[in-house]
């Protein structure tokens, strides 16, 4: 029954993704005993499927042991930059590790070389592994809308999140940033009263 209902997942999945297009952000959210297996189809899928190249990002990992994780699952690493975790800082031609330097502004400026040398289709964010880095909404806010303009702004870019938790207010924000164009400071000093449900109206001050 198990395998069925994950087999029925993966379908489901896979028509989400042959949807993707430029410009948008997608959030998969998938049980905790499922989540690996879900990350490396959604990787497989689109580098395999889609013959897309990308930047995965999972800073609960070295960039030899997510290498080796992809490689297990026969997915073509050269298609893919990583940006991972680890012990110590260390950079060669498709992998950046942050090591100690694991703040959100450290990945900002590794995603931005990181597009700036390559031809990417899209950002996959390990965001349960990398949000947890920094507890300060405001910080995560700015982050949010980092990354939220680098999909606008460049070509031929999409963002993929996977959690394993369903995270309201990072989906929110996101939504938020992305639809309306505000500010991090607009965006975090909006309260339920500048919220028109009915009349599907947000005022921003």
């Amino acid at each position: 029954m198990a395998q069925i209902n994950k087999n029925k997942l993966i379908r489901r999945i896979d028509s989400e993704l042959s949807k993707i297009k430029s410009g948008d952000i997608y959030e998969f959210i998938s049980k905790s005993e499922l989540y690996p297996d879900i990350n490396a189809h959604i990787i497989k899928h689109l580098t395999r499927k889609r013959k897309m190249s990308g930047i995965c990002i999972a800073l609960g990992n070295s960039c030899k042991d997510m290498a080796k994780c992809w490689m297990e699952k026969k997915i073509d690493t050269k298609k893919l930059f990583l940006i991972t975790g680890g012990k110590t800082q260390k950079k060669s031609s498709n992998c950046i590790s942050l090591g100690a330097k694991k703040s959100l502004t450290e990945l900002s400026f590794a995603i931005t070389n990181a597009c700036k040398n390559n031809n990417h289709d899209f950002i996959f964010l390990d965001s349960d592994s990398t949000m947890l880095i920094h507890k300060n909404s405001s910080t995560a806010t700015n982050f949010l809308n980092y990354l939220v303009n680098k999909v606008k702004n460049i070509d031929n870019l999409s963002m993929i999140m996977s959690r394993k938790t369903a995270n309201l207010r990072d989906r929110l924000l996101i939504r938020i940033l992305y639809q309306t164009g505000c500010t991090p400071k607009e965006a975090s000093l909006i309260k339920l009263t500048d919220i028109d449900v009915k009349g599907s109206v947000l005022n921003l001050k």
